[in-house]
């Protein structure tokens, strides 16, 4: 393997759970009225228990909403909605400034789960952060309205590479500096994905980034790849388990209307006024981001082969998506541009990554 290539591979592991788009913090605190905010909760709690079918219902603060999200899955996007929604809703939303310390220690954890639920005291907040599953129940303080926003795991991926890669080659943010130094001649500034790949002879699965983020701080979500297949499996049930019993909402990018009607259904108390068809075309690229080629099926086939717990994980929230949509619509057969299966979806994607649509969309 050549040297830029060796380089690349290795970065490419190296970062995999730091990746991270570059904003600035939003800290607005917006007054609303007493009775109002009283009647927003209780709002929520009763969308949360209209609307949980193919879920076990939780007691949780609906005071605080914490948005852990997945780096690279168009939480850039969401971000500026959630901004909108607080202006109009009269929430807080909070964001935090640390883009890579997204495993915490049980002091560190003890911190942001009592941090977070001092401000809920003070009045309705989003609090957003690249963070892994934090469970709040273990400290002893109510448990949060968790919400997240996915993306098809191999589009995830390949933005990430080459985020990172022009992050460190050609924007050289400070936070990309301090994960690798290196100069914008360095071999790995001209590696594409593809040639990465093409020297990948055998993969390896492994754990899984979106896996990780609903793991969470458990020795199972955290343990360093390779691992064997018992401890991969122990890491997606966990996650599986916290997507339908932790999450009140986890919308899906390539179907992000439907996933923006759910959430103004699920939490109307702080995205009751979205307009789903209107917000959901305000696609927000990061600052650093750049346009880059499509990756060949060979490609794309070993990071299927690496990412089978995401898949896994992805093609569950797509199930789930459509359950809860069919549930709060009102029941009965879900909508005709909602009943194609998940794995026919994702077969319907690969195979279209050519096209103006997808290559618009992997840009991101």
């Amino acid at each position: 393997m050549g040297v830029g290539r060796a380089l690349a591979r290795t970065l490419f592991y190296a970062l995999a759970l730091v990746w991270a788009a570059v904003d600035e913090q939003v800290d607005e605190q917006l007054t609303a009225d007493d009775l109002v905010q009283a009647e927003d909760d209780i709002a929520d709690d009763v969308a949360l228990h209209a609307c949980t079918s193919c879920r076990r219902p939780q007691q949780i603060n609906t005071r605080a909403v914490i948005f852990n999200r997945v780096p690279k899955c168009g939480s850039t996007t969401l971000e500026r909605i959630i901004k909108k929604q607080a202006r109009h809703r009269g929430f807080v939303f909070s964001r935090s400034k640390d883009y890579v310390n997204n495993s915490i220690d049980e002091v560190e954890q003890r911190r942001f789960a009592e941090h977070v639920t001092a401000m809920a005291k003070r009045g309705r907040v989003v609090y957003d952060r690249h963070v892994l599953y934090v469970n709040f129940a273990r400290f002893g303080v109510p448990t949060p309205a968790y919400i997240n926003l996915l993306r098809d795991p191999l589009r995830m991926q390949v933005s990430a590479y080459y985020f990172w890669r022009d992050c460190i080659c050609t924007s050289r943010k400070s936070f990309c500096r301090h994960a690798w130094q290196a100069s914008p001649s360095a071999p790995v500034c001209n590696v594409t994905i593809d040639d990465v790949y093409a020297e990948v002879k055998e993969t390896t699965p492994v754990v899984g980034v979106i896996t990780r983020f609903f793991c969470g701080q458990e020795s199972a979500c955290l343990a360093a790849d390779p691992q064997p297949a018992a401890r991969r499996h122990e890491a997606l049930v966990k996650a599986l388990g916290n997507l339908e019993s932790r999450y009140v909402w986890v919308g899906v990018l390539e179907r992000f209307e439907d996933s923006l009607v759910l959430l103004s259904r699920l939490l109307p108390a702080y995205f009751g006024a979205l307009r789903a068809k209107l917000d959901s075309q305000e696609h927000v690229r990061p600052t650093n981001s750049a346009p880059y080629p499509a990756p060949s099926s060979s490609t794309l086939d070993k990071i299927s082969a690496e990412n089978r717990n995401d898949l896994e994980l992805y093609r569950h929230a797509l199930s789930r998506l459509d359950c809860q949509l069919q549930w709060c619509r009102g029941g009965g057969s879900a909508p005709a541009s909602l009943s194609t299966s998940p794995t026919r979806r994702i077969s319907t994607r690969l195979a279209s990554w050519e096209n103006a649509a997808a290559e618009r969309l992997l840009s991101r």
